[in-house]
Formats: C-alpha cells, sequence, structure tokens
C-alpha cells in the first residue's frame, strides 16, 4: 500500500482529524464573509514555512500588498519577514483589464516554479471567476492550476470561494478538488460561533467532520470535548448504620439525615414527573444494604412493576 503523501496544516487539532491536506492537491474553502477563510489559508501557508520549511505563494485578487501584512500581523502572522527572506511571495492579481487574466496565471506558474513553492493559496477564486468569460474558461484556469502547479509542481494549492447562503455550494472547483471545506458562522446563547466541515478529503477517514474554530489570537481548531467515563466494578460495601437508627444505604444521605429511625414508617413523596428508575436509586441502595446484613425485607413493588 502506498504511504499518502501530507502537507501538515500546522494547525494542532485539525491536523489530528485530517493529518494534512493531500500534497499537490487542490483544497477548496468556501464560507461566507467573516467566517475565517483567509485566516485559515494564510496559516497553512504561514505555517509552511515557518514549521515545515515549504516556501509558499499568496495571490490575492482582494487585498493590496501593505494591506495583507497588517491584517495578517493581527493573527500573529509576520508575512514581510518572510517576504524579506525570500522564502514566501505575495502575488497582487490584476482586475480591471481582460488580457490580465492570462498574464495572471503565467505570473502564479512562474513565481510557484521560481521560489519552488509547495504552498499556494488563491484568493478568491469566486473574485477572479468575474474576469472568466464562460465556464469553459474558468474550467481552463482549474485545469491549468491542477496540472501545472499543484500536480507538476507539487504544490498543494488552496481555492477560496466565496458562498452566499448558509449552505455550501457545488460547482466544477468542488468535483475536481482532493478536499473540500466549508466554514460558516452563527450564533449560539447569543454568542458567535464558528464552524468548519470537512465535506470531502481524498484518502482519509474524517470521523469528526464538524469542528469548532476561534480566530482569537489566531485561527485556531476546537474538536469535540469527550469526557470519558472510567468504569471500574466496585463491590458495593453498605455504609455502617448511625448511631440508633438504619442506614439509608447511601452514606451521603446518612450524613444529611442521619439515617432512618427504628420502628418507624418513612414516607416518599415522588414527583409524578419522574421516572420508577429514577426514585429507585435511593430506594436500590436501602434493599441491597438490608441484603447484604442479612435483614428480612418485604418488598411491595410499584403498580406495574414484576418481581423481574
Amino acid at each position: 500500500m502506498l504511504e499518502r503523501k501530507l502537507s501538515p496544516t500546522g494547525i494542532d487539532e485539525l491536523d489530528k482529524v485530517i493529518g494534512g491536506f493531500p500534497k499537490g492537491g487542490l483544497i477548496t474553502i468556501s464560507g461566507n464573509p467573516g467566517t475565517g477563510k483567509t485566516a485559515l489559508a494564510s496559516t497553512f501557508i504561514y505555517n509552511g514555512v515557518v514549521k515545515y520549511g515549504e516556501t509558499g505563494v499568496y495571490a490575492s485578487l482582494l487585498e493590496e500588498e501593505e494591506k495583507f501584512y497588517e491584517f495578517m500581523m493581527s493573527f500573529g502572522l509576520d508575512f514581510k519577514s518572510l517576504r524579506n527572506r525570500g522564502v514566501f511571495r505575495y502575488i497582487p492579481i490584476p482586475t480591471l483589464l481582460e488580457p490580465g487574466m492570462s498574464m495572471s496565471v503565467a505570473d502564479i506558474v512562474e513565481m510557484v516554479d521560481s521560489i519552488g513553492a509547495r504552498r499556494l493559496v488563491i484568493d478568491s477564486f469566486t473574485a477572479m471567476s468575474q474576469m472568466f468569460k464562460s465556464q469553459t474558461e474558468a474550467r481552463i484556469f482549474l485545469h491549468t492550476l491542477l496540472s501545472k502547479i499543484a500536480r507538476q509542481l507539487e504544490c498543494t494549492t488552496l481555492l477560496i470561494k466565496e458562498v452566499s447562503g448558509k449552505d455550501p455550494e457545488y460547482g466544477f472547483e468542488e468535483f475536481i478538488s482532493d478536499g473540500v471545506l466549508f466554514l460558516k458562522r452563527g450564533y449560539y446563547a447569543g454568542r458567535l460561533l464558528r464552524e468548519l466541515h470537512i465535506l470531502k478529503m481524498r484518502g482519509v477517514e474524517v470521523f469528526e467532520p464538524k469542528l469548532c474554530i476561534s480566530l482569537h489570537d489566531g485561527f485556531k481548531v476546537l474538536r469535540p470535548l469527550r469526557i470519558g467515563v472510567e468504569h471500574i466494578q466496585r463491590k458495593y460495601v453498605p455504609p455502617p448504620d448511625p448511631k440508633g437508627r438504619y442506614t439509608t444505604g447511601i452514606q451521603d444521605l446518612d450524613k444529611v439525615i442521619g439515617g432512618y429511625p427504628k420502628a418507624s414508617t418513612v414516607i416518599y413523596e415522588i414527583d409524578p414527573r419522574l421516572t420508577i428508575l429514577d426514585y429507585e436509586l435511593v430506594l436500590m441502595p436501602l434493599l441491597v444494604s438490608y441484603t447484604l446484613r442479612e435483614r428480612g425485607i418485604i418488598t411491595l413493588p410499584s403498580g406495574g412493576i414484576g418481581w423481574q
């Protein structure tokens, strides 16, 4: 079996779920504005350089270079220092002239090849698609991106896509992508909640497809909290009888009420909303305690309850 090559994201909890993005693959990241798409993509590029020694290119139609550096610093990502070291390049893609599209594709390929980039972000394909004359041109661009950059140069490529609705939108780019992530935001109990949905990740069995994310002090992924319950078989030992009384079978309850008076009648008032299993949590320890002490017991079960 061939070993799957991965490009780790450097985001610990995300890598624990997917291991990383397929190396030399195309990953589509979609979502509404403000969901964290740019933060995720830029963190992938930054971690690639800082943690894994993989040079990166960020191609954008949406921001000027200096504004990009300023915005990234709010996440603690110093891209300007990476540029000065020659391990990162930012490409502001022209958007006004139609001839600029063919030049933009060539510029991206040339830049990726010139610095040996292993990670690339296109931000965003939605804005870029407005420059195409037809769907055919858009597909040609994606095929060029996939074949000449992602596959041929083994450069893992992230394609950012804007969506207008609350649900994912499936286009040609999702079908040819190796991975598809959908980011969304909403409110829960009056608090802003961001989510990352892993809709597709080729070669990976995803057991946690929905993750919470945070943009506080950088892009972070929060996996579902799983509380493990340790099951240890313990032999029940009835508590000692309180002085002059009988134990309830529950040590904490004995501390509160002092046990049951001897030769007395005790009445339980049961809330009608409780089930039989609920109030048996109080009665059963009493019965077991008496049984273990070999005290005689006569039990008249509640209506509808048999001896079983």
